[in-house]
């Protein structure tokens, strides 16, 4: 009798062990898909292509929607259309201002490679910062 009963304990103790181990291993198993995912979204989101809900704007549908918004007359709805025109004229001017400063800067820089690059060397390096320039024109745009 004394052996049966250390025989259903060694069998209690074993199932207990082999259920723990079970346990463990499931949250091992769980641990390592939520760290590989956590990793995989680190290192692709750099890769997916946003998409912008927003649209070009222009000062006509800004004045309309401030318009609506605070109960503005015609008299100041145009006025407030007028103030953004003017915004965006301005900004496009700033932009192409800058825009003509870096290209100047770029010509030196090359004009520099240029100099000390070997051919080959330096149509490789132009190809690829040419390359480099129209992704970020399109990023920009």
């Amino acid at each position: 009798m004394v052996n049966s009963q250390q025989g259903s304990v060694l069998k209690r103790s074993r199932s207990r062990q082999i259920l723990v181990q079970i346990i463990v291993g499931s949250i091992i198993l769980v641990s390592g898909i939520i760290i590989g995912s956590g990793g995989t979204i680190l290192l692709a989101k750099h890769k997916v292509i946003w998409i912008s809900h927003r649209h070009k704007a222009d000062p006509a549908s800004i004045a309309k929607k401030i318009s609506s918004r605070y109960g503005l007359d015609d008299r100041q709805t145009r006025q407030v259309e007028d103030i953004f025109r003017e915004g965006f004229q301005r900004k496009e001017l700033i932009y192409k201002q800058m825009s003509a400063k870096m290209d100047a800067r770029r010509q030196v820089l090359v004009a520099k490679m240029k100099e000390v690059l070997s051919p080959a060397q330096f149509e490789k390096w132009h190809k690829d910062l040419q390359i480099r320039m129209e992704k970020r024109k399109k990023r920009h745009r």
